[in-house]
């Protein structure tokens, strides 16, 4: 399954990226803006994303899940804040808690894959 992971922080990205490919994943995207995101969506579907929350600069990643989510992908959060900052469309949505343990990953992707 193609994977996506979105964070504004490179070396977290990749940390993300280096972890699910201990798990498995052999397809594994990186991306640290939404326009790479979307770059990324308009060339290959996604199985699975990963999304930082707040990218910075007062953008999110909502847009980005919006799409994943609409092409039947699954949407994983990352963020320290907790539920409260998802629209309410999302917030049944499975949230990682930064900063993200392999441990955690780990059973969240058995959960939902």
């Amino acid at each position: 399954m193609p994977v996506l992971c979105l964070d504004d922080e490179v070396l977290v990205a990749i940390d993300m990226a280096d972890m699910l490919a201990d798990n498995g994943y052999t397809d594994v995207s990186t991306a640290f803006t939404i326009r790479s995101a979307a770059d990324l969506l308009s060339k290959k579907e996604v199985g699975l994303a990963i999304l930082d929350v707040n990218l910075g600069h007062g953008e999110t990643s909502f847009e980005i899940a919006r799409r994943v989510e609409q092409a039947g992908g699954i949407v994983v959060f990352a963020s320290g804040y907790g539920a409260a900052q998802l629209p309410p469309e999302f917030r049944g949505n499975t949230i990682l808690s930064k900063p993200i343990h392999e441990k955690a990953l780990t059973a969240a992707l058995d959960r939902l894959c």
